[in-house]
């Protein structure tokens, strides 16, 4: 009887927890197909033509997910782009301008030829303002824009990031629309 009693929960169990995933949406709010998940929260994208989508690759490092061209792979891509996050619960204040002021003080304590650009908002297709900058490094062969989302207690960061201006500056349109992609994803149950 017993056994009947915990193959009957399983079932139900079973069907109630399918039930919840058909529900979970299949594609972003602008048809966005892929979800970057941290802890309790998430974020839709969209990357670009010819780019791969690799949320594996990239966790030994602390990324949420990497996107190279295909026919590259993450490790040799030229240029590369990849998703992060700072929140609170890892030892950051995750508000925007610290997470600015972070990356800043990062870059300036290991390249002497620092350059720091302050480029323009964006407003995503789903509404949620991109603040972008750029860190530049001649010397140190670097070449990144980050896009920084306030999140509920973090702050969502996509990079792209070179190892010359040029190829920084031809995967930059690329970028943009990595970056106007980005929608608020459904909370996550830990």
């Amino acid at each position: 009887m017993l056994a009947r009693a915990i193959v009957a929960f399983g079932l139900a169990s079973g069907l109630a927890t399918g039930g919840l995933l058909a529900q979970q949406p299949a594609h972003g709010p602008q048809g966005q197909p892929n979800l970057v998940v941290s802890d309790s929260t998430s974020f839709w994208i969209a990357p670009p033509d010819g780019w791969v989508f690799d949320a594996e690759s990239g966790k030994r490092e602390g990324l949420l997910a990497v996107f190279y061209r295909k026919g590259q792979s993450w490790r040799t891509a030229e240029p590369l782009m990849h998703a992060s996050v700072i929140t609170r619960k890892i030892g950051y204040n995750a508000v925007i301008p610290a997470a600015i002021r972070s990356d800043s003080a990062n870059w300036a304590g290991t390249a002497k030829d620092f350059v720091f650009v302050v480029r323009d908002s964006v407003r995503t297709n789903s509404g949620v303002m991109a603040h972008l900058r750029s860190y530049r490094s001649v010397s140190s062969k670097q070449f990144d824009t980050v896009a920084y989302y306030q999140g509920d207690e973090r702050t969502w960061m996509i990079t792209l990031t070179a190892r010359s201006l040029a190829a920084h500056d031809a995967a930059y349109a690329d970028f943009m629309a990595l970056v106007k992609s980005f929608a608020p994803g459904p909370d996550q149950k830990p």
